[in-house]
Parts: C-alpha cells; sequence; structure tokens
C-alpha cells in the first residue's frame, strides 16, 4: 500500500536478525521492539491466548480422559489441540489481548502503580540456613 507498518515483537535476543532488520527497512516496516522477559504484561499472545489455551487444553485432556478412559493418543494430539486451538484463536480474543497490554488501542494507563513494585520474593530477605558452614 506505499504506508508504513508498525511491528510489534518480543525483544529476546533470539529474534534480533540483521536479516529482519533489513528486510524491514526496505519495506518500510518500523520495528517495535518490546523488553524481553516482559511476557506477564506486554506480550499479548501470553497475556490473553495462551494462558487461557493452555487452560482449556488441560481441561480438553481431562474431559477426553474421562469419556475414553485412557489419554490421549499421540497420533490424535493435533486433532484434539486443534479444537481449542481455534476457540482461543479468535480475531476478537486477540484484540483484547493488545488492548490489555495496552498496546493497542495505546493506553498509557493499563497498567497501575502496583504493576511497577517489585515482587514479593524481590522483596524477601535470604538467609543461609542455621547448620550452614562458615568455609
Amino acid at each position: 500500500s506505499g504506508k508504513p507498518t508498525l511491528l510489534v515483537y518480543n525483544g529476546h535476543r533470539s529474534h534480533l536478525m540483521t536479516t529482519m532488520i533489513d528486510l524491514a527497512i526496505k519495506n518500510q516496516i518500523h520495528l517495535l521492539c518490546l523488553p524481553p522477559h516482559t511476557t506477564h504484561r506486554l506480550q499479548p499472545l501470553d497475556v490473553g491466548i495462551f494462558g487461557p489455551m493452555q487452560k482449556a487444553w488441560y481441561w480438553h485432556a481431562e474431559l477426553y480422559t474421562a469419556k475414553y478412559g485412557t489419554s490421549i493418543a499421540q497420533q490424535h494430539v493435533v486433532k484434539e489441540y486443534w479444537e481449542d486451538y481455534k476457540s482461543a484463536f479468535i480475531t476478537n480474543t486477540v484484540l483484547q489481548a493488545w488492548c490489555k497490554c495496552g498496546i493497542y488501542l495505546f493506553n498509557l494507563n493499563a497498567f497501575t502503580a502496583t504493576n511497577y513494585a517489585p515482587s514479593v520474593s524481590m522483596l524477601a530477605v535470604n538467609h543461609a540456613p542455621t547448620l550452614y558452614p562458615d568455609n
């Protein structure tokens, strides 16, 4: 269309390739690299799709086992998984995931101050066991 495009992607170093960057520049694609290790907040598919998908697949397998008295055979995994996949990857669900992350529609207020606070594990003081040797 001749218009620039914005590509938002996970900033993990395994995703940074000079070939991709060169192709993006040549094709008027602006790259917005999300900070790595932020899947719990900024990765739309992790926030809104894969978590619910994992739960759906768990219950699908449980129901299958209850119905047939056996776990899903290897040759049927893809067919059975596809049913959950089709129900998870629908336009409305994907759009809601992007909204929840505040990426689209852009929302500076998607996260509160609490979201930026250190985790409880980071605030905990670690102590060595009482029988821990000095040397």
